[in-house]
C-alpha cells in the first residue's frame, strides 16, 4: 500500500496495520519513521494512539529485516517489480549488513586494543590485574548498556514527539485562555476608567457646591455685619432720641398733657422699632448661627430704652 493510498483512505480510525504499513512505506523512501510522519502519511490519528503501535512496530523491525518479503506490498505485482524490489531491499541489506560488520570491526579493533593496553598494564603492573579485568568488564557492560540505551531512545522518540504534540495543544489552549483574559482585563480597564471619570465628575460637582456654600456664607456674614451696623445706629439714634425726649420734657413740663398724645405716637414707634430690632436680631441669629453679641446688644438697646419708658409713664 503506497503512502498516496494511505493517505487517501476514508477511515477514521487508525488501526496497527495502517501504522505499520506508513512506517515499511517510510522505510522503504529512507525517512525515519515517527510519531508525526506517520501521522502525516495517515492524515489522522493521535499521537497517543499512533506511539505505542510504532513501538512495537521498532521491536519488531530487527526480525523483519531478515525477511524482505515482509515489507512488499500487499496484491499481486508484476513479476519484474517484484525482483526490482526484492534487488534494491537485498542490496539495502547488503550496505546495512557491511556498515553493521564495519561498525563491529571497528568497535572490536577499539575493543582489542583496549584490551591489549589492558594485558600490557596487567604485565608492567601485576598487582593491579584484577582492577584491569574490572575495567574490561565495565568497559564490556557499557558497551552492552550503549546499545540498550540506543533501543531505548528509539522507543522515547516516539513517546517525545506524541508528548510534544500535546504540550503543542496545551500552549494552543493557554494562549486561547491567555486570549481571553486579555480581553476581559481590557473590559475591566475600560470600566475602570469610566468609574474614575464619573468619580472625577462627582468630585468637581462637589467642590462646585463648596464654593457656593463658602459664597453664602460669605454674603450671610457680610449682612450680619451690616445688621450689626444698623442696630447699633438704631442704638445711637435711640440714644440722641432719649437725651432730646429728656430735655424736651424738662422745658416743657407745661405741656405734658398735649405730650402725652406724642408719647403714645412715640410709643408706638418705639414698639415698631423694637418689633424691626427683633426681626433684625433673627435674621442676625440665623446668619451668624446664633451670635450671642448680636444678642447682647439688643438686650442692652432693650435695657437702654426701659428707664426712659418707665419715666415718660411716670
Amino acid at each position: 500500500m503506497s503512502l498516496e493510498h494511505l493517505k487517501m483512505t476514508g477511515r477514521r480510525i487508525v488501526t496497527e496495520d495502517d501504522v505499520w504499513a506508513a512506517a515499511d512505506g517510510l522505510l522503504l523512501e529512507g525517512d525515519r519513521a515517527t510519531v508525526l510522519r506517520v501521522r502525516e502519511v495517515l492524515g489522522r490519528g493521535s499521537p497517543n494512539t499512533i506511539a505505542p503501535v510504532l513501538d512495537r512496530w521498532y521491536k519488531s523491525l530487527g526480525k523483519r529485516i531478515r525477511d524482505p518479503g515482509s515489507f512488499a506490498p500487499a496484491g499481486e505485482l508484476p513479476q519484474q517489480v517484484a525482483e526490482a524490489a526484492a534487488a534494491l531491499w537485498q542490496t539495502a541489506c547488503v550496505e546495512a549488513a557491511d556498515e553493521t560488520n564495519r561498525r563491529v570491526a571497528q568497535a572490536l579493533r577499539e575493543s582489542a586494543e583496549t584490551v591489549k593496553q589492558a594485558h600490557l598494564a596487567a604485565e608492567s603492573a601485576k598487582e593491579n590485574r584484577d582492577m584491569l579485568s574490572a575495567e574490561v568488564t565495565r568497559l564490556g557492560a557499557q558497551v552492552t548498556s550503549l546499545l540498550e540505551q540506543l533501543d531505548a531512545e528509539k522507543v522515547a522518540h516516539g513517546r517525545t514527539s506524541g508528548r510534544m504534540y500535546e504540550i503543542a495543544e496545551q500552549l494552543r489552549i493557554r494562549n486561547k485562555f491567555l486570549s481571553a483574559s486579555e480581553a476581559e482585563l481590557e473590559t475591566e480597564r475600560q470600566t475602570a476608567s469610566s468609574a474614575i471619570a464619573a468619580a472625577e465628575s462627582r468630585e468637581k460637582r462637589a467642590l462646585a457646591d463648596l464654593e457656593r456654600e463658602v459664597a453664602r456664607r460669605q454674603r450671610a456674614e457680610q449682612r450680619a455685619e451690616t445688621l450689626e451696623a444698623k442696630i447699633e445706629a438704631a442704638q445711637i439714634l435711640a440714644d440722641t432720641q432719649r437725651d432730646l425726649q429728656f430735655k424736651e420734657l424738662t422745658r416743657a413740663s407745661v405741656e405734658v398733657a398735649s405730650l402725652q398724645g406724642q408719647t403714645i405716637g412715640l410709643q408706638a414707634e418705639l414698639d415698631r422699632r423694637r418689633s424691626a430690632a427683633g426681626a433684625l436680631q433673627s435674621e442676625l441669629d440665623a446668619a451668624r448661627d446664633g451670635a450671642s453679641r448680636s444678642a447682647q446688644e439688643v438686650a442692652t438697646l432693650r435695657e437702654i430704652l426701659s428707664p426712659e419708658n418707665k419715666f415718660r409713664l411716670n
